[in-house]
């Protein structure tokens, strides 16, 4: 939004220009911010387009279908602490205002900026227009809908402010969304004494808005194709995943976790595709042995035992904690009961075996186990 001076509207991206007393410039930057960060040379950053155009708080309507020969363009970006943020390629001196073939120049924005979700910059800009100079400067704040309801996340992935319509041949203020992300992460539920190679499934979505405004800009249309492309840059990263008590881990489980992430056509899905085995004598889980998938130690009877995993999805870390049911969970029967049936005589056995597993077991299970005893 480019702030006006009568009415304030909410939006995801806010120009405002500080007005002078000498010769204000009539332009002011359009900002198309796309909210999913990529990494180059291990520093992730946020990609941003600036178009000059028109203010709208200065200009009539009509002028927007003119064009504008635009000479000595100085156009600075800034950190908030006055940082220079150069452009990834060199902004000519000759710039053309034309509503109908927009011309954007590229910043990489570091996501070391982002606080709480907002992103907040200066600029500067000078040129000359007919023999004569302008200035001004102002301030760019991004602040891109992310929200997180239980395990689904909404967010808007791509922004764009733009002061003219060229369908409705109208003034703008306010900036809107090209394209929204759908996330929703889900889990099984996890218990002791089973494996596990399927950890969780994130289904991703992504919806087209607005389209109208984009004007058929080739520009624009590549770089919302490509933030779509999971393969180049992942939508989603694993960032962390461990269980809650390292202390446990030590003594119930040998080796080192190793789940990870695969893309399929309709989701990402987080899977444990290593080997694990339960070694019964040394009460230890093997992570380097036996079949595929995560085996949960029965002999870790800790009631608060949990997964903790962090999620990195479109730059912002979320962490899940995924309970696990141990067998201080489960209700025991106190004792065993038989119905003897009249006329027959039952003998069991039992050896160490049914002993060492007694615990392990719930009721039903241990109705059934008991049967493997008989001696007719």
């Amino acid at each position: 939004m480019l702030v006006e001076t009568e009415q304030q509207l909410n939006s995801d991206i806010i120009v405002e220009t500080i007005t002078s007393n000498n010769m204000q410039s009539f332009l002011a930057p359009e900002i198309a911010f796309f909210n999913k960060p990529y990494v180059v040379n291990k520093n992730s950053y946020y990609k941003m387009l600036v178009s000059l155009n028109l203010n709208p708080n200065i200009v009539n309507t009509e002028q927007y279908e003119q064009i504008y020969n635009i000479q000595n363009l100085d156009f600075k970006l800034f950190t908030s602490d006055l940082k220079e943020i150069k452009p990834s390629s060199v902004i000519p001196k000759s710039h053309i205002i034309n509503n109908q073939n927009k011309i954007f120049f590229v910043y990489e924005i570091p996501l070391s900026l982002k606080q709480e979700h907002s992103i907040n910059l200066n600029f500067g800009l000078s040129h000359d227009f007919k023999s004569l100079n302008y200035k001004s400067k102002g301030t760019i704040s991004l602040n891109s809908k992310f929200a997180k309801v239980d395990n689904k996340i909404n967010l808007n992935l791509v922004n764009y402010l733009t002061y003219y319509d060229n369908k409705s041949k109208q003034k703008k203020w306010t900036s809107e969304c090209l394209v929204e992300a759908n996330v929703d992460l889900k889990f099984p539920k996890f218990e002791v004494n089973k494996q596990y190679s399927e950890l969780g499934k994130i289904n991703l979505e992504y919806i087209d808005k607005n389209q109208d405004i984009i004007n058929f800009n080739q520009i624009l249309i590549d770089e919302i194709q490509q933030i779509k492309n999971n393969k180049i840059f992942p939508a989603v990263k694993l960032s962390e995943f461990k269980f809650n008590n390292e202390k446990d881990f030590k003594i119930f489980y040998s080796g080192e976790l190793k789940p990870k992430l695969i893309e399929s056509q309709e989701s990402i899905n987080l899977v444990y595709l290593e080997n694990s085995f339960l070694d019964e004598k040394n009460k230890k889980v093997l992570l380097d042995k036996g079949e595929v998938g995560l085996f949960l130690n029965p002999f870790n009877w800790n009631k608060n035992q949990n997964i903790q995993v962090t999620l990195e999805i479109f730059g912002e870390n979320i962490d899940i904690i995924l309970p696990i049911k141990s067998y201080s969970d489960f209700k025991f029967i106190d004792s065993i009961k038989f119905e003897i049936q009249e006329g027959k005589n039952f003998i069991y056995k039992f050896t160490n075996e049914f002993w060492s597993i007694l615990t392990l077991l719930t009721a039903d299970e241990i109705k059934e186990a008991v049967k493997e005893y008989e001696i007719t």
